[in-house]
């Protein structure tokens, strides 16, 4: 018997679909980052299973979260995680919070907090400057087209950045504190679904030009 079966884990990935969303979001990790990439976004919602995940659940999952759409992205937040400082910005959407099931990382101790990371590195200073870059910036975008997928690995844990170990200095976003009528009005006049400046990338570029190593 193969014993290697019984470390292959199943994750659900919630996957950004929207073009210009993601072209910023990478854009930015791209910026800050050594580490390039042009795939669509992210974030770890479900698993580990240790059995397949019905195709059917799936839909089901999919169906909560589009009646809570759109996903709202914003609120930049920083932690420490054994000396790699990340910085993210928050993902909020009451559909994640039914959503959600980690059973290695429950809510009751590591807390919700979805996010989509824009830093990891260990260079302390360069990642508070791009903390206080995205905080001035305010980056709002919203993710009306989405989709959900399943993910294998051998691998426990997938992702240690999904988890907020250390927060510094942050207050963060809850589904109550979201202005919807601002933002409904930002994505309707504004081109990137969302508030966002047309040169954000080109700054983000300018300001990793003065931390050459991190």
């Amino acid at each position: 018997m193969n014993s290697s079966k019984s470390f292959i884990n199943r994750f659900v990935f919630l996957e950004l679909l929207d073009i210009d969303v993601n072209a910023i979001l990478n854009g930015l990790r791209n910026a800050f980052n050594e580490k390039k990439s042009s795939s669509n976004i992210h974030i770890t919602v479900r698993g580990p299973y240790s059995h397949k995940i019905k195709p059917g659940d799936l839909d089901r999952y999919e169906l909560l979260l589009q009646q809570y759409a759109p996903l709202f992205i914003g609120n930049v937040g920083i932690f420490n995680n054994h000396g790699e400082y990340i910085v993210y910005v928050k993902v909020v959407s009451e559909g994640l919070r039914k959503l959600w099931w980690k059973p290695d990382y429950p809510i009751s101790q590591y807390g919700f907090n979805p996010h989509i990371t824009i830093y990891k590195g260990q260079n302390k200073e360069f990642a508070r400057r791009v903390f206080d870059f995205l905080k001035i910036e305010d980056l709002t975008l919203l993710c009306r087209k989405f989709h959900l997928t399943t993910y294998t690995s051998n691998k426990t844990p997938l992702f240690q950045d999904d988890v907020v170990i250390e927060d510094e200095d942050v207050s963060f976003l809850s589904q109550s504190d979201v202005d919807h009528e601002r933002i409904e009005n930002n994505f309707i006049n504004l081109p990137f679904r969302g508030k966002v400046r047309f040169d954000i990338i080109e700054r983000a570029l300018q300001l990793k030009s003065t931390y050459p190593a991190n």
